[in-house]
């Protein structure tokens, strides 16, 4: 295509129950090529779950009972679709409550028949209306013809087709309206289970609602936890010391049929505390204008923390790794920035992979040195290769031979 199509909100996953699929609802009402715009909006999901598949949402096929007629072998239209019906001079089709537009695809392997719309107050209609509120388009070797019916008045019409072909076929759908059901998560803890609640009224069977934990409240990304059948309207998850963060939000997808896929997070921050991974206590920050920190701290009396992590809030508040020492060591020299001082905090790290929660400084004096320099102590180096794959080369050399420790 020459341009874009519109705007739209996609939601791509891979998972075992969706295999990889993309859906999205796309706005077309201002893309610059009439045909296109006629669909007011697509919705479409996408992609490979066993096989390749591609499903047009909202769809009506309901409209005509010409069951009897089904797309045969002699039936071979320029657009073959699987609810193809064999073309007759006369079809009647019912607009029911909900229908936004009709589409309406006359195709043949020479030329499609001349068609006429007949509404439901007797009005024949044979080309577009100055109104736009019909349309009619033709390829230009006139082997598809295609109405569009925007907002057509409810009740029974006709389609008289002239001379119909035994291989011609004709389509006959609807696009159901837009749901714009609100959709709203609430969340509340007791302990360490979360319970997530939403109104579960007016879904559908196979509607659902993915629900995602994620140390940040923006955004999506996180972990799923669940897909839950967007009826029930409830959920419960228990935080864990498995989870390596120690607050968590919680968001939700809604995945409906004929709905957006909405991405709403649940107000609060959930704490994870943790408590199985004492952290250290009376942690000490003295640092220069210059950002020269000496940390200090009391250790665990537990044999099976192996090191403590040394964390920096940023100032969009996620967590970086400063340094990593050895459960023996009680203090620590790093560089950071003075107005993120007091956001540095310790986590315990234990021989069986599980980390703690983080304490902060209980207090953080900043003096003023006039000289930047003198050495800083030598504690311990963590080299973290990026990618895990890659090699590192270290290359160093001891003021006093026997005074550097490689491990």
């Amino acid at each position: 295509l020459p341009h874009d199509l519109g705007t739209a909100g996609v939601y791509l996953r891979l998972n075992s129950k969706d295999g990889l699929k993309e859906t999205a609802m796309i706005d077309v009402q201002q893309n610059p090529i009439p045909f296109i715009r006629s669909f007011g909006r697509i919705g479409i999901d996408v992609g490979i779950n066993g096989k390749p598949f591609m499903k047009l949402q909202a769809m009506d096929k309901t409209l005509t009972t010409s069951v009897q007629r089904k797309n045969g072998n002699g039936v071979q239209g320029i657009i073959p679709q699987k609810g193809d019906i064999v073309a007759v001079p006369l079809d009647t089709f019912t607009v029911k409550p909900g229908i936004e537009r009709v589409f309406i695809a006359i195709s043949s392997q020479s030329n499609a028949p001349v068609s006429t719309l007949i509404t439901p107050t007797g009005e024949r209609i044979t080309a577009t209306k100055n109104d736009s509120s019909i349309i009619l388009f033709k390829t230009g070797d006139n082997t598809l013809h295609f109405w569009t019916l925007v907002r057509p008045a409810m009740g029974s019409w006709q389609l008289q087709l002239a001379n119909p072909k035994s291989t011609d076929s004709v389509l006959i759908e609807g696009l159901r309206e837009l749901n714009t059901k609100p959709f709203a998560l609430n969340a509340a803890a007791n302990g360490s289970a979360i319970t997530i609640t939403w109104d579960g009224s007016g879904y559908a069977p196979n509607d659902r609602v993915d629900l995602f934990i994620n140390p940040s409240s923006k955004g999506t990304g996180g972990k799923l936890i669940a897909q839950v059948d967007a009826s029930k309207g409830t959920y419960t998850y228990s935080l864990a010391d498995t989870l390596p963060a120690c607050s968590y939000h919680f968001y939700g997808i809604r995945v409906a049929e004929g709905m957006m896929n909405d991405v709403v997070y649940a107000q609060g921050a959930f704490a994870n505390p943790k408590p199985s991974v004492p952290a250290p206590s009376a942690i000490g920050i003295t640092s220069n204008q210059y950002g020269q920190a000496f940390v200090v701290w009391t250790p665990v009396n537990d044999n099976s923390i192996i090191r403590y992590l040394v964390y920096v809030k940023d100032t969009n508040g996620d967590d970086s790794l400063i340094t990593s020492v050895q459960a023996s060591k009680t203090s620590v020299y790093i560089e950071c920035d003075t107005a993120l001082l007091r956001s540095i905090s310790i986590a315990s790290y234990r021989d069986d992979g599980k980390i703690g929660c983080g304490a902060t400084a209980q207090s953080v004096l900043l003096s003023v040195d006039e000289q930047r320099g003198g050495e800083l102590h030598a504690d311990d180096m963590v080299l973290m290769p990026n990618p895990a794959i890659s090699s590192v080369q270290v290359q160093y050399q001891a003021s006093v031979e026997g005074d550097a420790v490689l491990q």
